[in-house]
């Protein structure tokens, strides 16, 4: 093999090697933020869960009672409210990101798979070609022996 195609080789493989860990870098970071935003998901749930069903609205028995319950039950909404808006920003920021980022790696990594093979297959058609060539002098090398042998009888 030649050591320019030998280098390009090398050097396919470096790429494909290096786009690989990032890919896994990628993915490792998608599947912590998905994680994350099954946590944000479940916190907003059991928000809406606390503010469906507040203890105490129905047991209040005068009116300052029912005020307060009342406004504790806002509270809760309200907090409901900014835990599903923390999940929809953690959706539509970091994880949409880390998604994108994810994709592009395993594009990445694609390409570079298919320029090291393309390398490699270059590689294999010279290392054929040589082995043609080699086999071919041998040939040449046996009938030259063979000619002159029957010269010099």
């Amino acid at each position: 093999m030649s050591f320019p195609l030998q280098t390009l080789l090398d050097l396919r493989r470096r790429t494909e090697e290096e786009a690989e860990r990032a890919m896994a870098a990628a993915t490792s970071r998608l599947s912590q933020l998905e994680g994350e935003q099954g946590r944000l998901d479940e916190c907003a749930a059991a928000a809406w869960a606390r503010a469906e069903a507040p203890p105490g609205l129905e047991e209040a028995a005068t009116v300052g009672e029912r005020l307060g319950a009342e406004r504790f039950r806002e509270r809760l909404e309200d907090e409901a409210r900014r835990a599903d808006q923390a999940a929809l920003t953690h959706r539509k920021g970091a994880l949409a990101a880390a998604c994108a980022d994810e994709e592009s790696a395993r594009e990445r990594h694609a390409a570079a798979r298919r320029e090291r093979q393309a390398a490699a297959q270059a590689s294999e058609r010279e290392a054929a070609e040589q082995r043609r060539v080699t086999e071919r002098r041998a040939e040449e090398a046996i009938s030259d022996l063979a000619a002159a042998r029957r010269r010099g009888k």
